[in-house]
């Protein structure tokens, strides 16, 4: 039954809620909750939140259902809790209700404490996982979809590149990266957007390398396809790509990519949206560069 209501309170204000439509009468944190919510409830893992039946056939608690909505449900349900209990703890105050605003104040420092150890669980029992060249990382975030992923479609490696202007070398090797964007948004006419992507390279021990400014304008300039990825880029439904270029050291051992997103804003919700990987010790995605080939663009 409460499925059946969720799925027609979703076809009532909104079939995607990636078209990010406002509905006028409602706050906009209760638009987002409601429509989390009943996205939510309508996936097939509506009632396993918290929970996942195991080999063996017994249950156990995990975090992965707090992904695509279910954390960002969480952390709005929140919000949304904590400003009313300060709404009530507050006129509570005014009109001398000592006692009620002290039930607000701990009500709220309760709420605090328990969403911090959710959020802190989460991160230090992640996991780093490499995904395989061809294999999407999908992008989810503070937002309740998640229909932008990127994939890395193949590497080359050279010691130069020939542009315009002449040839500019590199102090190591050039890693010349083609990424592919997927928009899996069910309705066609809904566009998706990688907003400022933050691309480095991480090795076997850890260190990180970013990208070559001086590599990618070589590449700008010499090729008419291979475009470098922008701080802003729209993706439809059609096969999109663009190119990052790094320049590494020769002996590098195991890089893979790591690619993350979003303005300042998403970054700081994400810092505190649970199960996120770009939420506080969170272990990090990559994408492995495997299959690397050796392509003379210098030629």
């Amino acid at each position: 039954e409460i499925r059946s209501r969720a799925r027609m309170l979703w076809q009532r204000f909104g079939t995607d809620v990636s078209s990010r439509a406002i509905l006028s009468p409602v706050p906009m944190l209760c638009q987002m909750t409601l429509l989390g919510i009943t996205k939510y409830l309508t996936k097939q893992n509506a009632g396993s939140i918290l929970s996942t039946r195991s080999g063996n056939g017994t249950r156990r608690l995990t975090m992965d259902a707090l992904v695509g909505g279910g954390n960002a449900i969480l952390l709005l349900l929140t919000i949304l809790t904590v400003g009313a209990l300060g709404v009530i703890g507050f006129f509570a105050r005014r009109r001398n209700n000592r006692g009620v605003a002290r039930l607000a104040v701990g009500v709220v420092g309760v709420i605090a404490i328990g969403y911090t150890a959710l959020l802190l669980v989460a991160s230090t029992t992640s996991h780093e996982r490499t995904l395989a060249r061809g294999e999407a990382k999908w992008f989810c975030g503070f937002y309740l979809d998640c229909h932008l992923g990127l994939s890395v479609d193949g590497t080359e490696t050279v010691k130069s590149i020939m542009s315009p202007r002449g040839a500019v070398s590199a102090a190591g090797t050039f890693y010349v990266v083609r990424l592919r964007l997927h928009n899996s948004a069910r309705n066609p006419a809904i566009n998706m957007t990688l907003y400022e992507p933050v691309a480095k390279i991480v090795d076997a021990v850890g260190h990180e390398y970013t990208r070559s400014a001086a590599g990618e304008q070589a590449i700008a300039s010499a090729s008419t396809t291979a475009k470098p990825l922008p701080r802003e880029m729209q993706v439809t439904h059609e096969p999109a790509y663009a190119t990052i270029v790094f320049d590494l050291p020769t002996d590098i051992r195991e890089p893979r990519l790591l690619i993350t997103d979003g303005w300042v804003v998403d970054r700081a919700l994400e810092f505190v949206l649970i199960n996120d990987e770009n939420s506080i010790l969170h272990r990090k995605t990559l994408l492995a560069l495997d299959g690397v080939a050796q392509v003379g663009l210098n030629e």
